[in-house]
């Protein structure tokens, strides 16, 4: 049993946003973590974080999947994230008062300047079928602080780049 998670520190999340789903789980708190285990709200691009989000099951849970998108001032879908891919040959099982800490480890990408959100989701069942248990619109508020020059919607961060002089 996990009593206390470095995820919890100081959540930046609020269960009064608007929400949706069966309910059979719910999102209890939610939060961005660096490397040192701090709370962050503000990025620059390629920082390697944590979204880790506190789930309760109110009902016993055959097929976990917990997501995340990213949207823009507008709220267009910029980046979109679950962990299907994780549970492809091994599904995820909640028992009905358990509680779960759902942890995303990935480098953040190089976003423009500006204000962004996050959404947050749960859901019951498998990629291709599943009935959304908990879908919180705009949980976080996030922002970018890039100083370089963004084309499109994000950059990808190139590793390296090279010239090289052809002759013949």
């Amino acid at each position: 049993p996990l009593e206390m998670h470095s995820c919890w520190a100081a959540s930046v999340f609020s269960q009064k946003k608007n929400s949706a789903g069966a309910g059979k789980a719910v999102i209890s708190s939610a939060t961005f973590i660096n490397n040192y285990g701090e709370v962050i709200k503000t990025f620059e691009g390629g920082e390697i974080v944590k979204l880790c989000l506190l789930i309760d099951a109110k009902q016993d849970i055959s097929g976990l999947l917990v997501g995340f998108t990213i949207k823009d001032r507008l709220g267009q879908k910029i980046i979109e994230e679950n962990n299907s891919t994780f549970v492809k040959s091994k599904s995820i099982s909640v028992k009905k008062g358990t509680s779960v800490v759902s942890t995303f480890e990935f480098k953040m990408p190089f976003l423009k300047a500006g204000k962004y959100s996050i959404d947050l989701a749960v859901a019951e069942g498998q990629q291709e079928i599943h009935v959304q248990q908990m879908w919180i619109y705009d949980a976080i508020q996030i922002e970018f602080l890039n100083k370089d020059e963004v084309f499109g919607l994000f950059t990808m961060g190139l590793d390296n780049f090279e010239v090289a002089e052809v002759n013949g």
